[in-house]
């Protein structure tokens, strides 16, 4: 589509695949009632710098794919996304939402200018949730419950973390993220004590809102298998 530069459509309440794809010149995309996308929603577009979908609920896989311009995201009542949300989109600048309560694998890779995300109604997120976002600095998920394998990885610049309610992870959780400097365990976690090791790329790791025989107990475990490695775990 080499001439409309603007969509504008204030009915449209549902879309199926492939809405919109591989255009160069359109800038704006208003859907001001669309309540649900399927998968491909927006993928490989040039120039688009401002969406508006203030409704929009729900999303298929794709939602946005590989799109080049920079903007800010925001759905204010998206609860639920689909894998690969937003995988690819490097320019994106902010995100916003404040409703969202789950995502499914590769929510957020490869993006180089947020630095500070916040998802305080997020329940659930799949493995592989972020992935190379270079400036991501502070990542606050304060109310998760539950992620998948491979959670944060080669997130180079992230040092602060915040799961207050995490009870549940796959393998993997924390690869590469060296810059983490604390992190916080719930003694109700239920992670595979073989899977501890590939929690914790840090040696300090600080223990709240657990009773003295939990930390005693979480303490040995972590000890034993980081003690090849001659890391001390301090808990306080």
């Amino acid at each position: 589509n080499e001439v409309i530069k603007e969509i504008n459509m204030p009915s449209l309440e549902f879309v199926d695949n492939d809405f919109l794809a591989n255009n160069k010149k359109i800038t704006k995309l208003n859907l001001p009632k669309l309540k649900e996308a399927g998968p491909d929603f927006m993928v490989h577009n040039e120039i688009i710098d401002e969406i508006n979908m203030p409704f929009l609920i729900k999303t298929g896989d794709h939602f946005l794919y590989s799109n080049k311009n920079a903007y800010i995201l925001n759905l204010p009542s998206l609860r639920k996304a689909g894998s690969y949300f937003m995988s690819l989109n490097s320019n994106i600048e902010e995100i916003n939402l404040p409703a969202l309560e789950e995502v499914g694998n590769c929510f957020l890779q490869w993006n180089k200018r947020i630095t500070k995300l916040t998802l305080l109604h997020l329940r659930k997120a799949g493995s592989y949730f972020m992935q190379f976002n270079k400036d991501l600095k502070e990542l606050n998920l304060a109310f998760l419950e539950e992620v998948g394998a491979d959670f944060l990885a080669n997130n180079t610049e992230l040092n602060s973390v915040n799961f207050m309610w995490l009870t549940k992870v796959g393998k993997n959780f924390l690869i590469k993220n060296k810059n983490i400097d604390r992190y916080e365990i719930l003694k109700n976690c239920e992670m595979d004590i073989y899977d501890i090791k590939s929690l914790f790329d840090v040696s300090i790791i600080k223990i709240k809102k657990a009773n003295k025989f939990i930390k005693r107990i979480i303490r040995k475990i972590i000890n034993k298998i980081l003690k090849k490695e001659n890391k001390e775990i301090k808990v306080k």
